[in-house]
């Protein structure tokens, strides 16, 4: 009786086991590499060419995107096609072929640590890598256009370095980066993207850095100027890049009693002195309000 009863727990114990992913079953078990493409779901593109969408994937780990399935070009990540998926793990390389990441595609995918982008990427969708609490490194591509509501929001150890946004990058949604304790993020081209008022909330202790002739990056449009770590040119510290801050450069280069903090800002073409070049630099950029001028160093 009591062999019944051991063999009819087993059976229950397996048949619990077997409804689960693989990765929550085997924690403790190293992922194995490659991918299944018949593990994919997909729907055709009804765009004219022989397209499809990654809808879904089964339960066997893996860290690679096919770009191909049966013979159809993959160019999207569809709404909620890996999320929660704990068997994407690692370090995940998107193929060239891919142009859009839709939202949620990576939410709560908890294994994936590094993602690089894809040559054609241009638009990740809302909450598109939302908690992905181990990532620490994401490698853009330079075509990206925009970065979605909550894009990388609690992806809490994008913390360390310069997280470097591609200068085509035109707008940033609401909390995109929230809880991410990222030390600098460099916007590394002139024009400012279009941001939301709380783009950066929870980014208490982050730097923004931006282009020295940036134009945009101004609090009427969303950017928090606090959190701007030095404005080039702005000799007075009185947040405003004017005829003072001109008439000072040249008064402290006269008298020669430049400090390093004042070299920063007012050398602003960077030939190693502080000139009347500077000074008709920031007077002309001030006349033609073309915003602030921002540290990148």
């Amino acid at each position: 009786m009591k062999k019944i009863g051991y063999i009819l727990l087993v059976f229950i114990l397996i048949n619990i086991m077997s409804s689960f992913c693989i990765a929550d079953v085997l924690e403790e078990q190293e992922p194995r590499e490659g991918y299944f493409e018949d593990l994919f779901t997909y729907e055709v593109n009804n765009d004219g060419a022989k397209t499809c969408t990654i809808t879904g994937y089964g339960d066997v780990y893996t860290n690679i995107i096919p770009n191909t399935i049966n013979d159809y070009t993959v160019t999207r990540i569809g709404d909620g096609a890996f999320k929660d998926k704990r068997c994407m793990f690692g370090s995940i390389i998107l193929p060239d072929t891919i142009k859009s990441i839709g939202n949620e595609a990576f939410s709560g995918c908890t294994q994936i640590k590094e993602i690089t982008f894809g040559d054609s990427l241009t638009t990740l969708g809302d909450s598109a890598f939302f908690n992905c609490t181990s990532i620490d490194k994401i490698i853009f591509n330079k075509k990206l256009e925009s970065i979605g509501n909550n894009a990388f929001s609690n992806c809490i150890k994008l913390a360390n370095g310069v997280f470097v946004i591609p200068e085509k990058v035109s707008y940033i949604g609401e909390n995109a980066f929230k809880s991410c304790h990222l030390h600098r993020i460099k916007f590394d081209y002139t024009e400012a993207p279009r941001i939301e008022e709380n783009t950066f909330s929870g980014c208490t202790d982050t730097e923004i850095l931006v282009p020295k002739y940036g134009v945009g990056y101004t609090r009427e449009n969303n950017w928090p100027d606090e959190k701007i770590a030095v404005l080039y040119g702005d000799i007075t510290k009185d947040n405003v890049v004017d005829a003072v801050d001109a008439i000072t450069i040249l008064t402290l280069f006269k008298n020669k009693s430049i400090k390093d903090d004042d070299m920063l800002v007012g050398d602003v073409d960077d030939n190693g002195v502080i000139d009347a070049v500077d000074a008709a630099t920031i007077l002309a950029r001030f006349k033609n309000k073309k915003g602030t001028i921002g540290n990148t160093d």
